[in-house]
């Protein structure tokens, strides 16, 4: 069930950050999708191996802005998300 639970709230940052990205919504509004994320992983442990598991599965949302705080938790203990260069 908290599968489900993470997956839910997932779509809905991702579809805040979609209709921020079409000017449907402002600064001021994708910050705030933005801080009720890192707030959920910060003092709502039961969400927070979904959301892992969501961030390791679905690679396509480790460069939308809505999912940085998502990031900082899942990359930064482990340091094991640093992206290469094109070139290489």
């Amino acid at each position: 069930m908290m599968a489900g639970v993470t997956w839910h709230f997932a779509n809905i940052f991702w579809s805040a950050q979609r209709a921020y990205d079409n000017g449907l919504l402002g600064d001021h509004d994708i910050l705030m999708y933005q801080s009720s994320l890192a707030w959920i992983l910060e003092n709502r442990p039961g969400p927070k191996p979904g959301f892992k598991t969501i961030y390791d599965t679905a690679t396509w949302i480790r460069d939308i802005y809505v999912f940085d705080p998502l990031a900082d938790i899942s990359c930064k203990p482990l340091n094991n998300c640093v992206d290469l260069p094109a070139d290489e």
